[in-house]
């Protein structure tokens, strides 16, 4: 191993460390500069459109289903129908909001993380995860 061989040694180890090159300590913690910021215009978009539509952050509060499902499992399901209309009905964009099928999915995604970090596998009403 060569000169050159350890300096790059050294250079992504000290990359690895920090990868803001600020100074501070990172190691460890959460790097949002990995997230692809730009999915994030479209999402915010299908956001915006929800806010108009009903209210800002009003998707938190929807509660449990007619039908005893959770959020974690209605957000999935809207996910997939959006997934669905772009994939094998070749509707790139929701008609109602204008916005892209993908970026209704991954907001609807997003959602359903929401609620499974905040109230775990649940998809059911009765928590046993089985129809009611």
């Amino acid at each position: 191993m060569g000169h050159y061989d350890d300096c790059r040694k050294t250079e992504n180890k000290k990359k690895n460390e920090n990868i803001l090159g600020n100074g501070y300590d990172d190691v460890g913690k959460t790097s949002y500069m990995l997230v692809p910021m730009e999915t994030l215009k479209g999402i915010s978009k299908v956001l915006e459109f929800g806010a108009e539509k009903y209210a800002p952050n009003s998707w938190k509060d929807a509660g449990v289903g007619k039908d005893g499902r959770t959020n974690l499992s209605r957000n999935l399901d809207s996910a997939m129908r959006h997934l669905i209309s772009f994939m094998r009905e070749g509707e790139e964009n929701d008609t109602e909001s204008g916005v892209s099928h993908i970026y209704h999915a991954a907001c609807r995604i997003l959602f359903a993380i929401y609620f499974y970090e905040k109230n775990g596998y649940k998809f059911w009403r009765n928590e046993t995860n089985e129809q009611m």
